[in-house]
């Protein structure tokens, strides 16, 4: 989920968001899944750099899962 309005996304799985953080982007904050509360949510400022990394992630993991 993109939120223009205060740039930022939201990431749902934990492997992602270790990802990202390794690369460079830390969490603005945490907060639980809107849809499963138990589940922990990672809230990242977007930027351009910020979504071509999170796309390539997709990416990677929708290749790594056929």
């Amino acid at each position: 989920m993109v939120t223009k309005q205060n740039k930022t996304r939201m990431v749902y799985r934990l492997d992602y968001a270790v990802e990202l953080m390794k690369k460079g982007y830390q969490p603005v904050c945490t907060m639980p899944n809107p849809q499963k509360p138990h589940l922990t949510t990672w809230v990242f400022e977007w930027t351009k750099e910020f979504e071509a990394d999170f796309k390539a992630l997709v990416r990677e993991g929708r290749r790594n899962e056929r």
